[in-house]
């Protein structure tokens, strides 16, 4: 017994000590030697007793063999698994066999090593923007790549995790570029939209692009300096660890060719942040700004899009993992309920494209029944906070009228909120009478503060507000958390106005975004006539936010089409199916379409 602890033991301390840095030219970084020591460099070659032992060890050692296997499982990395760490295959599997005894779901893969504090761009200069959600999340320390029964899974070791906006995907202020290189084939080396090439002629075959609201994977088809390659049905998983500071992601082998195994794949991970409205990664400007990143020659600088990268990282063969086991999917065909989607748009302007057609093809896919649209064409102050010229084209009257003849040609299954410009206009007579000639079509108001810089509660909005309570309409109103620091959008405002205008159905739009939608939901439960809406809420803000305030208050919504990519969709779909399987029937239906039919009739 003791001769078979010695060698497990010898043989992870021996590749243990044996672990080297190798610095890379490109990225000076440094990663862990992955090569196992040969049978001939193993010191305990009697395999005498082995037999004897297995049992033993098993029984009488657990603790011991535990604590060996997380010493291999954490710092061991081998090409070939633990088939080679001791000197007969007796030993080998018994060793392999405790593993995956043990250890089922997890493999012993490679690991790239990343010191703290290297992000700072290729020329060492580059700043975060000023913002506060920029707090080391762009710092990479680790990337581990193991393989699995039936994907690849990436590990992403980061040295902070922001999620302030509470995004959908459970991480925010990063966006993470995961360049896959098939040994098999021959890809690329520039790195699209980065301005930046690959270390080391490193080529790629895969992109894995994930942010906080996006994920997608491309092929180099059609790829470009410019452009992304061509996109790919499947969408990586994700799985965030706040308290370890890890990004799990999971790429099916079914997207990437169906490999037999993934030997000598390499994967090379880049950080940097995207917007994704306006589709773009942020600039680099000379000085950082509020969400700019700073550091550049000069701004708008043509330099790296890449805060920090990793020393592309080998490839595990991983023969003791089980098959990666994702939530539940609930696919568009399968939807065999009815779905009115409280909070949609339509609008082209320089901050957004949100046409027509991209709102019915989404309703068309997720099979919605009925869509309630405002225009964001109307939009007094973009996202910059640059104050928009008005003109014939973006007034009140045309954007709404524009509105109007959309939901005419879609009748049965388009509502309206009148989108309003309290900082440049006036709900004047034409206003008034324009809302009361189109009633069939017309249920309220939508207001966005940040977007017309005036709270709800500034006097120019008396108007609106006064005719809404005349005729019990609704209002639709963008809100973001109750901090003090929030000053146009806190959903404290809409709550005090619910209750001088006590006919007025008012919506908390988000739940107070990037909150956990608490506050909203205290407010809304104290009230008849506030509600609040799951557009750009997690489904697990959505369940606390139910069962608070309960499910006749809460519609269903997605902000579409801001943000029309493929994973947006199945994540929309994914929503949905954790609120079926953990509401009730009732509770169901009424979130998803009865509440919605009962406020916008």
């Amino acid at each position: 017994m003791k001769k078979c602890l010695i060698a497990m033991i010898s043989a992870a301390m021996l590749i243990l000590s044996s672990s080297a840095l190798v610095s890379s030219n490109v990225s000076n970084k440094a990663t862990v030697n992955t090569q196992a020591k040969t049978v001939q460099d193993v010191p305990h070659k009697s395999t005498e007793g082995i037999d004897k032992c297995t049992t033993l060890l098993s029984l009488e050692h657990e603790e011991l063999i535990n604590n060996i296997i997380a010493i291999i499982k954490n710092y061991v990395l081998f090409r070939k698994g633990v088939v080679n760490i001791l000197n007969d295959e007796k030993a080998a599997d018994l060793v392999n066999n405790l593993i995956a005894n043990k250890e089922a779901s997890n493999t012993i893969g490679a690991e790239v090593i990343d010191p703290m504090g290297d992000d700072k761009g290729p020329n060492g200069k580059y700043q975060y923007p000023t913002e506060n959600g920029f707090n080391k999340v762009m710092d990479l320390t680790g990337v581990r790549a193991e393989e699995t029964a039936d994907s690849m899974q990436i590990t992403i070791k980061v040295a902070n995790i922001s999620d302030a906006w509470k995004p959908l995907n459970g991480f925010d202020h990063v966006c993470f570029s995961i360049f896959l290189d098939d040994p098999n084939k021959k890809g690329l080396t520039l790195l699209p939209k980065q301005n930046a090439m690959t270390p080391n002629k490193f080529n790629w075959d895969y992109e894995a692009f994930i942010e906080g609201w996006n994920k997608g994977l491309y092929t180099t088809d059609n790829a470009s300096a410019d452009s992304f390659g061509k996109q790919l049905e499947a969408v990586p998983d994700t799985v965030v660890d706040k308290v370890n500071k890890t990004i799990k992601v999971s790429i099916p082998k079914s997207a990437i060719g169906n490999p037999t195994n993934l030997k000598d794949w390499k994967v090379y991970v880049t950080t940097w942040d995207y917007d994704g409205i306006s589709k773009s990664f942020r600039p680099l400007m000379k000085n950082a700004l509020n969400f700019l990143f700073g550091g550049g020659e000069e701004d708008n600088a043509k330099e790296p899009y890449i805060m920090d990268d990793i020393t592309p990282v080998t490839v595990i063969i991983g023969s003791l993992i089980n098959t990666y086991t994702a939530a539940k999917k609930l696919k568009a065909e399968d939807i065999d309920f009815k779905i009115i989607d409280a909070h949609t748009h339509i609008g082209v302007t320089k901050d957004f494209s949100m046409t027509k057609q991209m709102l019915l093809d989404y309703m068309e896919r997720d099979k919605i029944a009925m869509s309630v649209v405002s225009n964001i064409a109307g939009e007094e102050f973009g996202r910059d906070s640059k104050k928009i010229i008005t003109d014939e084209t973006n007034s009140q009257i045309s954007i709404n009228t524009d509105l109007l003849n959309f939901a005419k040609q879609n009748s049965d299954k388009i509502k309206c909120l009148f989108w309003i410009r309290p900082n440049d206009e006036t709900f004047d007579s034409k206003a008034q009478d324009f809302m009361l000639q189109n009633t069939q079509y017309f249920k309220g108001f939508k207001f966005h503060p940040f977007h017309s810089q005036m709270q709800i509660t500034d006097d120019r909005l008396k108007p609106y507000l006064e005719f809404a309570n005349k005729y019990s309409l609704v209002f639709l109103i963008h809100t973001d958390s109750d901090d003090v620091n929030n000053l146009l959008s806190r959903p404290e405002y809409v709550y005090e106005l619910a209750k001088k205008y006590t006919n007025v159905k008012f919506i908390i739009a988000h739940l107070g975004m990037g909150s956990d939608g608490m506050a909203a939901a205290k407010y809304i439960s104290e009230l008849p006539n506030l509600y609040g809406d799951i557009a750009q809420v997690t489904p697990d803000i959505a369940l606390n936010v139910i069962k608070t305030c309960g499910s006749s208050k809460i519609l269903y919504g997605t902000d579409s089409t801001i943000d029309d990519s493929v994973s947006i969709h199945q994540y929309f779909l994914d929503r949905i199916q954790k609120l079926k399987d953990n509401l009730s029937k009732d509770d169901f239906e009424n979130v998803m379409f009865k509440n919605a039919e009962k406020i916008f009739k």
